[in-house]
């Protein structure tokens, strides 16, 4: 066997050791070996004006829409004296009778009963707790429920009656109970608000380097935090004081509504047309609905809780109108992001089922709307990272592009240069100084600037607009015209002048022209420039009627060597103007050689040709 075969296997048994450890620990410590809560049933009737009487049963209709709830009956359980009973209260007044002696009276009851306005502190989800005396089963147990708010949780007073415990005079056996519950959502809620602390630190990051997805980041990020916020003040949770339990309260529904306009306002990004339009309107009105509620509520006697009934009715509505926005976009707009929009079309519906009431269960609401925006966040770390690694991978790729194009730019300045050409052209100046010294100074101007266009092409990283191109080509040609005489004719259709291209694009294909077709062809010969524009880009044609040549294919023949200077050219067409080079030539006719160019519209350098 072979060693890394060994030591993977010494990996996971070492894992499987740890797991072990972690296992016996948590099952055999001393909160293992407590005892749990008692959980108690009342079985009885209730009413909601306290004459009218029914059978009491876990299917029964409790809603607090209904009024105040009275309840009379036996526990099935003997509760022996000094007892802790532990009852859920969330947002409700609660009385409890033995015997028609009245032995426990909670704050909120208490200011209702007193007609006093219930503080924004005693607003919130807890866990009452009191020490009652020895309960006997045959002991009639009566239970005063109120509603402290006008809209309350409608099933406050079934939630109530359901989450009856006895515990020993202590809070751990109850909070040891309710971590079971609560601990993973805690969890879960802690590490997606990390996550959106590091989606806001890319977010600095972007801001620095000056990146395009900034503005995506942010509104992930902070969205992602306030969702998280959210999850962790849903958990159902045991509060000592008054003060963190507003701060639960309160942190639980700020964080809901932020989530949901940040949010909404992320989906916006995502819609284009007269749906971005319709998008941000809505958003706008989920602004103003939300500052009015908070001014409600800090300058008004209005108890947040009480807003929420309003909140939600408005946000089915935005929920609704931007899925119809995000449907629209999905059918009209086939270039979208599919599985963005498809991703945020899902957690609309789940956001309109927690609106709804489905998504709410014993402890927590909003079920629906956490478990898609999960599922999202997920997503959306997945592609994130394949965009990372497809950049990467790009970025290496454009490394190397560049690295070909700087040695096809040079290995074309120097094709074009050749020893032979300098020879003849200054062989033919030279020749015609005595005859016509005014030619002779025409020549030598072409012949600067010739030379002069190939030195600049070799530093050069900008595209050139094609009349330089154009000015180069007649410089060459008059030189060539000086040397071949009434052989060579020469004929210009150029119908599209205003566009750019790489330097050293056409040039060496006129000059393959003259040199591997026209001039070997012992007649006269033609050469024709022509261009124009086409529908998705610009088409150039170099024609001659020379002696033609064999197809580039054959990379081993000795043509290979002699036409490199065109097998560069159609690379750099390719990869730097995402173009393409026909070539088309027949032995005893001609060469037609047809370039159509797409990025032509601005000058840019080649690195940023390349990275399109």
């Amino acid at each position: 066997m072979k060693k890394r075969n060994l030591d993977w296997i010494g990996y996971v048994v070492l894992i499987f050791l740890v797991v072990i450890c972690l296992y016996k620990v948590l099952t055999n410590n001393y909160q293992a070996m407590m005892s749990i809560p008692l959980e108690l049933e009342l079985q009885g009737e209730y009413s909601f004006d306290n004459e009218n009487w029914f059978t009491l049963d876990e299917n029964s209709d409790l809603s607090t829409k209904k009024g105040n709830l009275y309840v009379r009956g036996h526990f099935n359980e003997e509760i022996f004296a000094d007892t802790m009973l532990n009852m859920y209260c969330n947002h409700i007044g609660i009385t409890l009778f033995v015997n028609n002696e009245m032995i426990f009276m909670n704050t909120q009851s208490e200011f209702i009963n007193s007609d006093k306005d219930v503080m924004r502190s005693m607003c919130g989800r807890y866990w009452e707790a009191f020490l009652c005396p020895e309960i006997t089963k045959e002991d009639e147990v009566s239970i005063h429920f109120q509603n402290v708010h006008k809209y309350g949780d409608e099933k406050a007073f079934h939630d109530a009656l359901y989450t009856i415990y006895a515990t020993p005079n202590d809070n751990e056996v109850l909070e040891n109970h309710l971590n079971s519950h609560v601990q993973p959502i805690k969890i879960i809620g802690g590490c997606i608000s990390i996550i959106a602390m590091m989606l806001l630190g890319a977010f600095l990051l972007a801001i620095v380097l000056k990146s395009d997805v900034k503005k995506k980041l942010f509104y992930m990020g902070i969205t992602t935090l306030f969702v998280g916020g959210y999850i962790y003040f849903d958990t159902m949770m045991i509060y000592i004081t008054d003060g963190l339990l507003a701060l639960q309260t309160y942190g639980r529904q700020l964080c809901m509504m932020l989530a949901a306009f940040f949010g909404c306002t992320m989906i916006c990004m995502y819609l284009n047309g007269i749906r971005k339009q319709i998008g941000t309107i809505i958003v706008r009105i989920s602004f103003v609905i939300d500052v009015l509620l908070l001014c409600a509520t800090i300058w008004g006697d209005v108890l947040i809780y009480d807003t929420q009934h309003i909140w939600k009715s408005f946000q089915f509505l935005i929920c609704i109108g931007l899925g119809v926005c995000l449907l629209m976009q999905i059918i009209y707009c086939k270039k979208a992001k599919q599985m963005e929009l498809y991703c945020f079309v899902i957690l609309m519906s789940a956001m309109l089922l927690d609106l709804l009431g489905f998504g709410k269960i014993q402890y927590h609401s909003g079920l629906f709307s956490k478990i898609s925006f999960v599922v999202v966040l997920i997503i959306y770390f997945i592609r994130s990272a394949i965009k990372i690694l497809q950049e990467y991978h790009a970025s290496v790729n454009n490394e190397k592009l560049q690295e070909e194009l700087e040695n096809s730019r040079i290995a074309i300045m120097l094709s074009q240069i050749q020893p032979h050409f300098l020879y003849n052209a200054i062989g033919s100046i030279r020749g015609v100084c005595r005859i016509d010294a005014e030619y002779a100074w025409r020549a030598l101007g072409d012949f600067a600037n010739y030379l002069r266009g190939n030195m600049n092409a070799l530093s050069n990283k900008n595209m050139i607009h094609f009349s330089m191109e154009l000015k180069h080509i007649e410089a060459y040609l008059r030189l060539e015209k000086m040397r071949m005489g009434e052989r060579l004719q020469v004929e210009y259709d150029i119908l599209e002048k205003d566009f750019y291209l790489p330097p050293l694009t056409i040039q060496p294909l006129v000059e393959n022209a003259i040199k591997h077709g026209l001039f070997e062809k012992e007649e006269v010969g033609t050469l024709r420039l022509s261009s124009k524009k086409v529908e998705d880009g610009i088409c150039i044609v170099v024609e001659d009627d020379g002696v033609g040549f064999n197809s580039l294919s054959s990379t081993e023949s000795d043509e290979h060597h002699t036409h490199i200077g065109l097998i560069n050219v159609q690379k750099r067409v390719e990869k730097m103007s995402k173009g393409k080079m026909i070539v088309e030539s027949e032995l005893g006719k001609g060469t037609k050689i047809t370039v159509i160019l797409h990025n032509t519209e601005r000058e840019m350098d080649y690195e940023h040709i390349s990275n399109r």
